[in-house]
């Protein structure tokens, strides 16, 4: 009862304010995966980990981690600031990458994103996920194309309002110290529509630049050992043909 209760209350909280919104890399969750490539997670910030069954609700901030982040240990987190997550050169720079991992599913649901930046543990503003990706779903053919563990994230913007209005945190003197905090749901969390539940974990946020990313390309239709041998067996007959031709056999 606890449980559903926090996580119905921080559904509530990381739905305001409702105008800073987040929203999907291309526009889409299929264009939305990017390469982080050597990156990874060791270079990276790792602002949330989520673990647990059925749903997940948590956050990591300055004051500490709640719910049910996982940030110590192995799963590690952190609250960077400005300039070590590269987020310096303007609202665009901004990007939340999740990489997944959901096993004993057909996918993964997120419910709420809440990215917060801090002046020392004073909150200046938080950027939500915008109302029409709540929930927002990930098939398991997606889930399926990440290229491994930090190799490659579902990538969240800032929308042009937004990247403006981040753009004005910047103008502030010291603002490349202030820190960034993360808040999530993952699963079947509130009054949301359940359509994946969480299962293993652990899944990540990280801190990404978002410059010069590109989504990670689609599998060629015929590519791979399958392809290479339907092309020999095709040039095979195609040279046999040949051969016949020539000795008045076709």
């Amino acid at each position: 009862m606890k449980k559903t209760l926090l996580a119905a209350s921080c559904l509530v909280a990381l739905a305001l304010p409702a105008k800073a919104d987040l929203v999907l890399f291309n526009g889409n969750v299929h264009d939305s995966l990017v390469t982080i490539g050597g990156a990874g997670f060791g270079a990276l910030p790792r602002l949330l980990n989520l673990q647990t069954d059925g749903a997940e609700t948590g956050s990591n901030t300055p004051s500490g981690s709640t719910g049910d982040a996982k940030c110590s240990g192995t799963f590690f987190c952190s609250t960077p600031t400005l300039t070590a997550a590269g987020w310096t050169g303007g609202g665009q720079d901004v990007g939340v990458g999740v990489n997944w991992d959901q096993t004993g599913q057909n996918g993964a649901q997120l419910d709420a994103l809440a990215l917060t930046i801090y002046n020392g543990t004073t909150a200046v503003r938080t950027f939500n996920l915008a109302a029409n990706l709540v929930p927002t779903l990930f098939s398991n053919t997606e889930l399926r194309r990440e290229p491994g563990n930090g190799n490659a994230v579902f990538l969240f913007v800032l929308n042009a309002a937004q990247q403006t209005q981040f753009n004005a945190i910047l103008a502030t003197p010291g603002s490349g110290n202030f820190v960034a905090g993360l808040s999530a749901s993952a699963g079947c969390v509130g009054l949301v529509t359940c359509t994946f539940r969480s299962d293993d974990g652990p899944d990540s946020f990280v801190a990404v630049k978002n410059v010069g990313l590109v989504p990670v390309p689609v599998p060629v239709v015929g590519a791979g050992i399958p392809g290479l041998l339907a092309a020999c067996f095709g040039m095979f007959g195609l040279n046999r043909w040949r051969r016949r031709k020539q000795l008045g056999l076709a």
